[in-house]
């Protein structure tokens, strides 16, 4: 909570060395009509030439990540932008990406407002190594991660005294679950037994509803869970002796999309504006490409573009192919990490996910050629704000079975041979039947 004055540190004593470091912040303030203003007391995060390309640092005017964005990142020895929320509520995310680091940042916040003397704020203290409160997570079609604690690498142990950390995942999807996959789970165990570190999985919004999962052991726990709703929480908790490398959970939403959900898209100020591109294959070849004005060698706009694609074809149980000619999105040493090219093989983004990314000659789990396993496929480009390459060039047709319908039709005239009537036969041959 908010009160006249704090401060939120991230320890400048070391660089940052996590991979793929996340930690956010829920400021909210108990003092009526009071707005949150935060100050940036320094900032050094990884930077190239300046500018802060890698990892980032999120200010949002609400509750969370959802509401409007007022600061992506802060750079420099002295970042002394000053920000102030328009209500009570301010939230706050850090991310990195997998290499180098800096020294972090310290932000100063407090609440503004007139005060009265009837206003009470109560300030509550941890003295855990770790600090532990609720994290929020919210769910999409697409699969994010999270891990058991922070710098977690799949190496470094998680704290052992006492360490509690807990999640509540939830969806904006209609009529969605959650689900959630243990990519890896290494905690405390006793010949294979964990008897010490809990993880707990409950069915619902809090630990009081039907528990799911008690603990997870072993190198490898590919246990997939799902809730019977658009609620699920999870609770890691340890004893005070020893640890292990902890856990990375996959989470998602899953269900229908019906086409009665109403999606609303923010205004874009990108230099191209995207809306859906509805395109019908054929068994003839054709192609699409990732911008407007593509020649292989001009870069597709880096203004956090999007563009989507719905491919679908009139022939009859044939499937939609597509294969990636060519394609140079943004990349770090030959992995595409900030621009992403995600295809589905359905309708939309809540359909199966068969590619994730593509990247030049290297190709991330993927061969250049996919195919639908029905008449539906969606194609969706998404690029951040900064850096950008020549983009891609994709052919697609459709594939199946094609038949032939031959009709003869005899007609009323003809000539006779040996005192017989021999008919002129009309031979009709028609194409694949749509």
């Amino acid at each position: 909570m908010a009160s006249d004055l704090a401060i939120l540190v991230f320890d400048q004593s070391q660089f940052v060395t996590k991979r793929n470091y996340t930690q956010d912040w829920y400021i909210t303030t108990n003092w009526i009509n009071h707005t949150i203003k935060i100050n940036f007391a320094t900032c050094f995060i990884e930077n190239l030439k300046g500018a802060c390309l890698f990892d980032y640092l999120y200010v949002y005017d609400g509750a969370n990540a959802s509401s409007p964005e007022m600061m992506k990142s802060c750079c420099g020895k002295t970042h002394s932008a000053t920000l102030e929320s328009s209500t009570g509520e301010m939230y706050i995310l850090f991310e990195t990406d997998n290499m180098l680091g800096d020294t972090g940042f310290e932000i100063e916040y407090w609440s503004n407002g007139i005060t009265t003397t009837t206003t009470t704020t109560t300030v509550a203290s941890s003295t855990a190594l770790y600090s532990s409160s609720l994290i929020p997570l919210t769910a999409t079609p697409l699969i994010q991660t999270f891990t058991s604690h922070p710098g977690y690498d799949g190496h470094t142990s998680y704290p052992d005294g006492n360490y509690t950390q807990d999640w509540y995942i939830t969806t904006n999807w209609i009529n969605h679950t959650i689900k959630i996959n243990f990519a890896t789970c290494f905690i405390e165990n006793d010949h294979g037994v964990c008897l010490f570190d809990y993880l707990y999985v409950f069915d619902g919004a809090n630990s009081s509803c039907p528990k799911m999962i008690k603990t997870c052991c072993g190198r490898v726990h590919s246990a997939t869970l799902e809730s019977s709703t658009g609620e699920m929480y999870i609770m890691f908790a340890t004893d005070n002796t020893i640890g292990d490398t902890g856990f990375e959970i996959e989470y998602w939403s899953n269900g229908i999309t019906t086409t009665t959900t109403t999606t609303t898209v923010a205004p874009s100020t990108a230099l191209y504006s995207s809306s859906l591109i509805s395109l019908t294959a054929t068994p003839l070849i054709q192609t699409f490409t990732s911008h407007p004005g593509y020649d292989g060698h001009t870069p597709y706009p880096d203004g956090n573009y999007t563009q989507d694609w719905y491919i679908t074809t009139n022939w009859i149980n044939h499937t939609i192919k597509i294969n990636i000619a060519t394609c140079f999105m943004e990349n770090a040493k030959g992995v595409c990490l900030f621009d992403l090219l995600y295809v589905f093989d359905g309708a939309n983004a809540s359909s199966p996910k068969m590619i994730q990314t593509c990247c030049g000659s290297f190709m991330y789990n993927t061969s250049a050629t996919s195919e639908s396993s029905t008449g539906e496929m969606y194609i969706l480009f998404e690029t951040d704000n900064t850096v950008g390459d020549s983009g891609f060039e994709i052919e697609y047709w459709s594939n199946g079975i094609t038949t032939t319908t031959t009709t003869t039709v005899a007609s009323s005239t003809g000539k006779l041979v040996n005192n017989q009537l021999q008919a002129l036969s009309i031979v009709i041959t028609c194409g694949p039947i749509y």
